[in-house]
């Protein structure tokens, strides 16, 4: 009866992880609410639901409600015995950085749910999230801990999918610590195991990583180049996340070199593209404010101020609590 009960509930779990990638958040949040009610204490279920709502939390900046949720669902993890594979995987997938006045986007990892998985390899899946938090607070030290302890569960567990994983996910720290080398050495490890497993979208995502750090070590061409290989990749596969993900990142690159010019024939009709891609909706709104700083920059007032406005509606939509800055689009 229990079990029945849970798996119903986990059903019901599934279900909100699809209204999540939909952008429904609230709907989310309810049906992780009453698959929990449906089947009270079972621990996979709680697991399940609070990483739901940890990533909704996460997905709205809601920082300190998300980290509550990540660790209610380590706890639970740790008191599941059953071996089966019962947790949804997803991840935040998109990170910005510099959110305010100059965002910039990086589509570091497929955002889309992976398979079920047991609880070993669930805690791994959770310690990433957490790094992802850790990193939005600026907390990189924490965020370098947090990897190495997911690298260290899955490599124990022979869980290679989610080794490659975490050190995309350490390779792009790095850069952001500017440790270009060691960044390199991350992503290429990534990658070769990506290569091994024949994930064709996430072997372009490392690519792309590799393209974002390669741009950051001062070779703009080059990393360009890798990100124009990693977006070949998507169109013939014909991913259109990836590839408008990596437009999207690409921008984010020209933008960092100063070349707004660049950025503002990208960022339009990847846009446009992005608000209809499941788990994008965040990004999409932060594209938006990319885009009035970008119009801003090349002197369109007008265009800066409806770009804030667009990225301004669709963060109220969300529930989201990021905060814009007013007078991005006078500047």
């Amino acid at each position: 009866m229990i079990g029945d009960r849970a798996d119903l509930a986990l059903a019901l779990d599934a279900d909100g992880a699809l209204a999540y990638m939909r952008g429904d958040w609230t709907g989310c949040w309810q049906r992780a609410e009453q698959a929990r009610a449906g089947a009270p204490g079972v621990d996979d279920v709680e697991a399940s639901t609070v990483f739901l709502q940890a990533m909704v939390s996460l997905g709205r900046h809601d920082l300190p409600a998300a980290r509550l949720s990540f660790e209610r669902a380590r706890a639970a993890l740790a008191a599941v015995r059953s071996g089966r594979p019962f947790f949804t995987t997803m991840t935040l997938g998109w990170i910005v950085e510099g959110a305010g006045a100059s965002p910039r986007l990086y589509f570091e990892e497929t955002v889309l749910p992976g398979p079920r998985v047991n609880a070993g390899q669930a805690q791994g899946y959770v310690l990433c999230n957490l790094a992802y938090l850790a990193r939005l607070t600026g907390d990189l030290d924490q965020a370098r801990i947090l990897l190495d302890e997911a690298v260290s569960i899955f490599r124990a567990l022979g869980a290679r999918g989610g080794e490659s994983l975490a050190l995309n996910h350490l390779g792009c720290l790095h850069r952001v610590r500017a440790e270009f080398a060691e960044g390199r050495d991350m992503l290429e490890h990534s990658l070769r195991i990506r290569h091994e497993i024949g994930d064709r979208r996430a072997i372009g995502l490392t690519l792309g990583n590799l393209g974002v750090l390669t741009a950051a070590e001062g070779d703009l061409e080059r990393g360009v180049a890798l990100l124009e290989q990693a977006l070949a990749g998507f169109r013939e596969t014909e991913d259109v996340p990836g590839r408008v993900g990596f437009t999207l990142t690409t921008a984010s690159v020209y933008a960092n070199a100063g070349d707004y010019d660049a950025a503002r024939r990208l960022l339009p009709e990847a846009l446009l593209e992005s608000r209809h891609i499941p788990g994008n909706h965040r990004a999409t709104a932060w594209g938006h404010v990319m885009l009035s700083e970008v119009f801003s920059r090349l002197g369109q007032p007008d265009e800066a101020v409806r770009a804030l406005a667009r990225a301004g509606d669709q963060f109220r939509a969300l529930g989201a609590i990021d905060q814009v800055e007013p007078g991005l689009s006078a500047r």
